[in-house]
């Protein structure tokens, strides 16, 4: 597999892993709030704030999947020039998996 390959599998499995964390998280606070609102006979609830939260939950979403994309554009415009990705979390995580310290230019 291919240096850049490789990198864009781990970015978008690094990605899905943090979506799915900050998703995990969100859902057990909305669980434990409808459960509160349930135990207080729903005197306190607001359809707004379900619906607000809703709203800034997709848009959050969309603006990831928009940076997600850009990112992805410029690494791919990158990688057609032969550039290697510049260092950060993914790129320390590809180097040791594949047992280098940067890549070789013949791999890009």
């Amino acid at each position: 597999m291919g240096y850049h390959a490789l990198h864009a599998l781990i970015g978008t499995l690094l990605l899905n892993l943090f979506l799915f964390t900050v998703g995990a998280i969100s859902l057990a606070f909305s669980v434990a709030s409808l459960w509160n609102h349930y135990q207080n006979g729903w005197k306190d609830f607001s359809l707004w704030q379900v619906l607000i939260k809703s709203a800034v939950t997709w848009i959050i979403l969309a603006l990831i999947g928009l940076a997600n994309t850009a990112l992805n554009l410029f690494q791919a415009w990158g990688a057609y020039q032969g550039k290697l990705p510049r260092g950060g979390l993914t790129t320390i995580l590809v180097n040791r998996i594949t047992g280098r310290e940067r890549a070789a230019l013949g791999d890009a």
